[in-house]
Formats: C-alpha cells, sequence, structure tokens
C-alpha cells in the first residue's frame, strides 16, 4: 500500500523519517522507503500555514461590490452563498504548495496521514491543503497521527496508532469557523470603524478591529483607565500588646453588622468594602479607647491543620505567567524557548497544551515519573549544589497517587521533561531556565500535601460595654508538620516555622496599644502575566494568590474554556496589538497608546459587543464545544449569527458618524415621497430608508432612530417648521445611551447642516450661589450650570431623579468641604431600585459621579 505522511515542518518531517524509515540525512523534505511490512512509505511536509483566506475584493464580481475600495456601500463584506470561502496560496508559497499537492495526488486511492501539530491549528493547515490538492477523500484511506513528544518512540507509537482522520472532525470544524470568523468580524468592522470612527494620531491608517484582540485591548484600556483615575484613601488598623505577643484587632464581627459604617466608616470605593479595617482614624481611636476600658482579657488557643494540595503541572498559560513573573519573559518569547525545547531539543512534552492534567493510566504514569527521575538524576550529576539535586525523589508508587493524574476532556496533557536528557548539552540560557522549572513543577505536582499547625490565639474583653464590646484581638502561629510538595521550592517549606507561641496565661492585660495608618494602592498595570490571566478569565477578577489550590483549581474549572483566545494564540494577540500601535511596553508593563485608547472610547459607545470580553469568551467555548462534537453550532450556523449581529450594529457605526460623506450612505440613495410636505419648498419630504430628509434644507437629515427615541415624517416637518422661523424646538422625551431621559432644545446648525442641540441662554437662578466662587448659579434649561466648574453639566434629569438648583448647591458643598454629600433617593436605571450613594465631581471628566457602590434602599 502507497501511504504518505504530512508533517507540518521540515523538522518534523526529518524526524518522523529517521523514526520510521530509519533515514541518516539532515535535511530535505522529501523521504522514501518501505515500512516492514512492505509499505511504500513516503513522508513530505508543509512549512506552515501554506493558504490564507482570500482578500474580500476575490468576492467583487460574485456580489457585484467593489469591496477593495473600502466603500460604506458595499456593506457587508461576504464570501460567496453558502459561506463558500476562497483559498489562496500565501506569498512565495505557491510552488512548495503545488509540489506537496502533487504528492498527495499521487497518493489517491491509498493512505494520507496527517502528522501536523496535535491541534486546532494543526488540523487546519491539513485540511486545507487536502481540500485545494482535490483529492478524491471517497477512494483514500485518510488517518491521523497524533504526537504530543518528539522523540521516536512518540513517532513510532502515534503511526502503529493512527486513528481514522474523521475522529478530528470536529477539530477541524472549529479550526475553519475560528478563521473565517475573524474574517468576518475583522473585515467588516474594520473598514466601519476606519470610515465611520474619529481619524487616529500620528502615522495612523487603519482602525483594525478583531474578534479577539479589541476585547484584549479594552481590558488593558480599562486598567490604564482605573489607574489615572484612583485615588488614595487612608485606613487604620489596630493593634495590642499582651506580655510582648503582639496581636491585631479582630474586626470581623463589626464587618458583618449591620451597622459596619457606623464602627468602622467606610471606603470611597466598592472594590476595597472587603478590606477589614477603620476608614477613619476617628474611630480607630474610639476602638482603642474601648478596648483599653477595661483592659482585662480572656486568652483561648484553638488548634487546627491547614492541608495545601500540590500545584498542577504547568499548561502552556501557566508556564508563560510563572516565566513573566519570574524573569520578565514576554508570552512570545516563552513560547519560542518552549517550542525549541519540544522540536529542537526533545526534551519536553507538546508546549502547546491547554491542560494541567496527566491522562489516569499507568502508561502515562510510567512516562512521566520516568521522565521525572532522569531529569532528577541530571541535575544531581550536572548541578549538585542546585536546591533540587538535594531532595530525595518519592518511588514511582508514591508519585503516580498524585491528583494531577486525572482524565479531561482535553487531547493534550500537562508539560514534563522527557526521559532523554541528550539535547541539554545544546541547551541555552533561557532553555536551560524554562527545562528546570517544567521539571521542578512535575516534582511540585508529584509529591504530597503541605500539611502545617496552625495555633490561633484569641483575647476576648472582660466586662466590656459600648458599640465595641466586648473588643477582640487575634494572632496565629504556624509550623509545617510536612513539608510535602513545598520541599521542592527554596526556603519555602522551611519559611513556614515561625516563632513558638508562649504559654497560655488565660487571663491577661492589655499593654500598650498601636494605630497603624495606611493607604490604599491602585491596581498595577498589566504585565504579560497578568494580561494573560486577564485573558484566560474573560476580564473576571480573581486573586491567586489568596486562594488555596483547591478553591483555585475548583473555579479554574468552571471557567475552563471561557477565556479569550486559547493559550496557543494569546501571545500572538499581544504582540499584534503592539505592532498595530494599539498597546506599548513601558518597562514590564503593557499599557494602551493615544490611538488605542481612542479605538476603545469610540467602540463602546456604538458597539458595546466588539469590546465585550465575556462576549468573545462566549463564542471561545462554542468552539470548544465544536470541537468536541457538542455545540448547538455547525460553522455555518454560527457565521450567520455573526453576520445578523453586524447589520444589527451598523446603523449605529453610521448614524453617530462625524465623517461620513452623504455619497457614502447606501440607504440615502433615492428615496420615497410622503405625504408631508416640508415648509419651506412645499414639496414632499422623503423617506431614505433609515433617515428623513427634505428638499428644502439640503443636506440635512433626521434619523429615524436617534436622540435616544423614534422619529415620523410629521415629527421632522414639525421641527423644520422652527428652524425655518429661527426657533429651536423644545423636546421632554430624549433618552441617553444609558437610559437616562432629558430635555433639549433641537435646531439646524448653519455649518454642518446637522440636527444638534440648542443651547439655551443661560438665565441666573436667583438668591442660589455656587459654594465655590460666591456667584449665582445658571439655568440652561436641561441642566444647571455652577461659575466654579465650567463644562460641568449638572443636568436636571440624573441618577434616576430629578434635580433642584438647591441639590446642585449641597453637591458642590460637599466637594468644597471635601465631604462628599450623600443622596438618599436616587434610582438604579438597571433594577430600578433606590439607594443611596455619595456624589462628587470629575472635573478632569468635567461630570458628576458616584463615589460609593450602590446600596439598595427599596
Amino acid at each position: 500500500m502507497k501511504i504518505l505522511i504530512v508533517a507540518e515542518k521540515p523538522s518534523v518531517a526529518l524526524d518522523v523519517a529517521k523514526a520510521l524509515l530509519g533515514v541518516k540525512e539532515e535535511g530535505g523534505k522529501l523521504f522514501k522507503g518501505l515500512t516492514p511490512k512492505g509499505d511504500e512509505l513516503t513522508v513530505t511536509c508543509a512549512a506552515g500555514h501554506y493558504l490564507q483566506l482570500a482578500k474580500p475584493e476575490a468576492y467583487d464580481q460574485v456580489h457585484g461590490k467593489q469591496y477593495g475600495k473600502w466603500r460604506i456601500a458595499d456593506l457587508p463584506i461576504v464570501p460567496r452563498p453558502g459561506w463558500d470561502f476562497e483559498e489562496v496560496p500565501r506569498q512565495k508559497a505557491e510552488r512548495s504548495l503545488e509540489v506537496l499537492c502533487g504528492h498527495l495526488r499521487a497518493h489517491e486511492g491509498g493512505e494520507i496521514v496527517n502528522a501536523c501539530d496535535a491541534g486546532r491549528e494543526g488540523e487546519l493547515i491539513f485540511r486545507k491543503i487536502l481540500g485545494h490538492a482535490g483529492v478524491d477523500c471517497t477512494k483514500t484511506t485518510l488517518s491521523r497521527m497524533w504526537m504530543q513528544e518528539m522523540t521516536e518512540k512518540a513517532f513510532r507509537d502515534a503511526y502503529r496508532n493512527r486513528r481514522p482522520l474523521s475522529e478530528r472532525d470536529g477539530l477541524a470544524e472549529a479550526g475553519y469557523t475560528r478563521d473565517q470568523a475573524d474574517w468576518l468580524a475583522g473585515m467588516n468592522k474594520t473598514v466601519l470603524a476606519t470610515k465611520t470612527l474619529p481619524r487616529g494620531e500620528g502615522n495612523w491608517r487603519v482602525w483594525s478591529v478583531g474578534r479577539v484582540q479589541t476585547p484584549t485591548l479594552a481590558l488593558i484600556y480599562e486598567r490604564d483607565r482605573a489607574i489615572a483615575f484612583f485615588k488614595p484613601q487612608n485606613f487604620w488598623e489596630v493593634y495590642g500588646n499582651f506580655d510582648g505577643v503582639v496581636a491585631k484587632a479582630d474586626l470581623d464581627a463589626y464587618a458583618a453588622a449591620e451597622n459596619r459604617e457606623k464602627l468602622l466608616g467606610r471606603p470611597q470605593i466598592l472594590e476595597e468594602r472587603d478590606r477589614k479595617a477603620f476608614w477613619s482614624e476617628a474611630l480607630a481611636l474610639k476602638f482603642t479607647d474601648a478596648a483599653k476600658s477595661p483592659d482585662t482579657y480572656l486568652v483561648k488557643d484553638t488548634g487546627s491543620q491547614r492541608t495545601e494540595r500540590p500545584p498542577l503541572p504547568f499548561d502552556l498559560q501557566e508556564a508563560s505567567k510563572y516565566f513573566s513573573k519570574k524573569f520578565a519573559w514576554t508570552a512570545a518569547h516563552t513560547l519560542e524557548v518552549l517550542q525549541s525545547l519540544y522540536e529542537d531539543l526533545k526534551l519536553i512534552s507538546y508546549p502547546r497544551t491547554d491542560s494541567r492534567y496527566f491522562p489516569d493510566s499507568e502508561e502515562m504514569r510510567q512516562k512521566v515519573c520516568d521522565g521525572v527521575r532522569s531529569a532528577h538524576a541530571w541535575i544531581r550529576v550536572k548541578h549538585p549544589q542546585a536546591h533540587l539535586a538535594g531532595q530525595a525523589l518519592r518511588s514511582d508508587a508514591e508519585m503516580g497517587k498524585a491528583k494531577a493524574f486525572r482524565n479531561t476532556e482535553s487531547d493534550h496533557y500537562g508539560l514534563h521533561p522527557l526521559t532523554d536528557t541528550a539535547g541539554l548539552a545544546r541547551a541555552n540560557r533561557d532553555q536551560l531556565l524554562a527545562w528546570m522549572a517544567i521539571t521542578q513543577a512535575c516534582l511540585m505536582a508529584l509529591d504530597e500535601p503541605l500539611k502545617v499547625k496552625v495555633i490561633t490565639r484569641r483575647w476576648e474583653q472582660k466586662g466590656g460595654s459600648g458599640d465595641y464590646a466586648p473588643c477582640l484581638f487575634r494572632t496565629a502561629r504556624e509550623n509545617v508538620v510536612t513539608a510535602g510538595w513545598t520541599r521542592w521550592v527554596k526556603d519555602k517549606g522551611e519559611g513556614k516555622d515561625q516563632q513558638g507561641m508562649p504559654d497560655l496565661i488565660k487571663e491577661q492585660a492589655l499593654g500598650q496599644t498601636e494605630i497603624k495608618k495606611l493607604e490604599t494602592n491602585p491596581p498595577k498595570p498589566y504585565d504579560d502575566a497578568t494580561i494573560l490571566t486577564a485573558m484566560e478569565y474573560a476580564g473576571a477578577t480573581i486573586d491567586e494568590s489568596s486562594m488555596s489550590p483547591e478553591h483555585l483549581e475548583e473555579l479554574l474549572e468552571a471557567m475552563k474554556d471561557h477565556g479569550l483566545g486559547t493559550p496557543a494564540t494569546r501571545a500572538s494577540i499581544i504582540e499584534t496589538l503592539l505592532e498595530r500601535g494599539f498597546i506599548e511596553r513601558k518597562g514590564r508593563w503593557v499599557v494602551t497608546t493615544q490611538n488605542g485608547r481612542a479605538l476603545i472610547r469610540g467602540l463602546k459607545k456604538i458597539d458595546p459587543v466588539a469590546v465585550s470580553a465575556k462576549q468573545t469568551a462566549e463564542m471561545e467555548y462554542e468552539l470548544k464545544k465544536m470541537e468536541r462534537g457538542k455545540s448547538s453550532y455547525t460553522r455555518g450556523t454560527l457565521l450567520d449569527t455573526m453576520l445578523r449581529q453586524f447589520l444589527d450594529v451598523a446603523e449605529r457605526y453610521k448614524a453617530a458618524s462625524t465623517r461620513l460623506h452623504e455619497a457614502e450612505r447606501p440607504e440615502l440613495v433615492g428615496g420615497t415621497a410622503t405625504e408631508v410636505l416640508c415648509p419651506k419648498s412645499g414639496k414632499p419630504i422623503l423617506d431614505r430608508g433609515t433617515a428623513w430628509e427634505a428638499p428644502g434644507f439640503e443636506g440635512t437629515l433626521l434619523w429615524k432612530e436617534c436622540f435616544g427615541r423614534q422619529w415620523t415624517a410629521e415629527d421632522f416637518r414639525a421641527l423644520l417648521a422652527a428652524a425655518a422661523e429661527g426657533k429651536p424646538q423644545s423636546y421632554d422625551n430624549l433618552t441617553t445611551r444609558s437610559g437616562q431621559t432629558y430635555s433639549a432644545m433641537l435646531g439646524i446648525s448653519a455649518e454642518s447642516h446637522k440636527i444638534v442641540i440648542v443651547e439655551p441662554e443661560a438665565k441666573k437662578v436667583k438668591g442660589i450661589k455656587c459654594p465655590k466662587c460666591d456667584k449665582l448659579m445658571l439655568d440652561r434649561g436641561a441642566y444647571f450650570e455652577s461659575p466654579g466648574f465650567p463644562g460641568v453639566r449638572f443636568w436636571k434629569n440624573a441618577f434616576g431623579r430629578t434635580w433642584a438648583a438647591e441639590d446642585v448647591v449641597r453637591l458642590i458643598q460637599g466637594v468644597v468641604d471635601k465631604a462628599p454629600a450623600e443622596f438618599v433617593d436616587l434610582v438604579s436605571q438597571r433594577t430600578k431600585k433606590t439607594y443611596a450613594a455619595k456624589l462628587t465631581i470629575d472635573e478632569a471628566a468635567k461630570k458628576v459621579v458616584l463615589v460609593l457602590d450602590r446600596r439598595d434602599e427599596g
């Protein structure tokens, strides 16, 4: 039988040929020989992606459009009907592709084996080339070699155990869907954004909008914004001394009390609400006085044991985060180093893995234990002074009981060192560091749990009275019983030992007290490790350092497959944003550029889905389900859904744009005459589809849905009639994007011919002055204005309530006194419930903002 094996790249083809045919060459792309069974075996390869989706202009004749000109009138950009995409060779790949296709066609009727990478991209590379070659698959046996190691034994095992290619149809479907979805979203929204949003700065050329890259940019933008607007707040902690033992005030009971704000005060921002501390120095002093009166305390010890399970082995995500924190490596550099350890040096298992578990089988147990044992032996010989070399290995039977062995739905498994360490002789510094870290992670994962004895001493006030009675203090001492997995980390296990607890005295007096003044800190900018975490959790805030491994493991399992991109693609997404000038590196930090911020600000207003990490993560989850044959979507139905979403949002881009010319609006070509007449020309007002136009007011359009309401032709006539008389028209039922109703005067701008809000002449409010400048407040119809805060509009309808000038004065007085005023009758737009909150003025943003979380009152 004639058998053809197609690898993803030349180096892999050579390794496969060495394992199956015993070739001795060190180069080439084509190898032939006979198998022990007498089959004619040919091994050849691609060189990554030979084919790519055609540019939009390839479909010009199909749809009668000119997609290459990037005209709004030609949107949406779609392929041939039935989502029939054209694949074209990449630049300089035509000759190599044709040679490979010739080999494929020559093996029609025999067997063709996919030996590309064991993942979505590897499957896509092979399927695209197979389809381009035009092989009759009904006459040909198609199979799959699935390798996760690059050793000769792994190649021979994969060849012997090759499976029907059809078993990976779900993986291929997900690969095609992801590829085409990125094209559909990127092409259409990039053209739409570039033509409608305000132009960028510097060397800006286009607003590149991507299905995954844009939500990732939005995550970085929100972090930068949180830092920029962060205002530190002081808080206080109280400590007491009991015969030389320092204990911290136990505030748990006060934090859980209904009157917690009376006892502890309250932070200015919601994120700090869980911190158990005093938010007022006066309250900390009040507690200290109460703690000293009386100063006699009953003392009690409580013993417990804390068990901490070993961390799991690395997957690509965890490895990238580790190396970013430890060595400040970028995610792209980490992937490059791991790929070289896998392909070139053949020292580790498949690096692009999304799993942190090993399959629960005897064969896998032996493979992992052999690899770890071989790696440990090499370290002891070559680096005897290393901390790892000084620790004794557990037996294979003991290591085989680790929780790291568990069957999952993933086709991959955690990173581990391989048995053959010969490649280490050629390893450079970074490769050796990475290999040692992977070995250390496996040694930790295969060890027993950390066990710590915890003694908690609690002092409870005897005979106290008042709001804080009885006052409580608490401290704890930990002693390591079993170091377990922590012994593989230098000083970690031993560091758990602390000074022992003094003998218990059942009744003690409180000695000196100390009040420590501290300050809240802003979040740190993202680095590669933290942005990878944000992408993994789709923007959800998770503090891994504060969780036990068990809790973190459960949480990650629940969120599995709900991230932005995949572990294998996240590094390239970060690099793409850097290349396109939307983010930049400042030291180890990743921050947005001016253009990056401008893009997100523009998209948030009109297309929140484009910047939504959650929406994109849900699609990634559907792709993972598609891989496993469990998705309710097919490639076609998912692309249908995306197209409908684009058509729904496209009108918002156009309506919000200040750059579009009339000729670029396809819905404004032609029109239907209505029965309503233009008050200036006497001719019928025209229905232009999504807008009204009057012949007597050239260039003036009224979109049928704008200013938060629907408009009829009669509404347009009334507005034009007022404009013809030089008077703006008053409206009371306009609505902001956030759902707030407001009143305004509308008229026609003499410069732009657009319908705009007309600012009424300011009227002084008699007897009511601004507390900051002592000048009269101004009434501008829909809002008040204060001379002390120029540019800030105090809307009469805001935060779910109606505002009088006196209310604005109270708000301003709170700002002047640096004690923000509280308003108890605000109404949530989302829940319609009343709540109380303090309000202040953000002078940089020129608007009124909340300074505390919302608390439901109704």
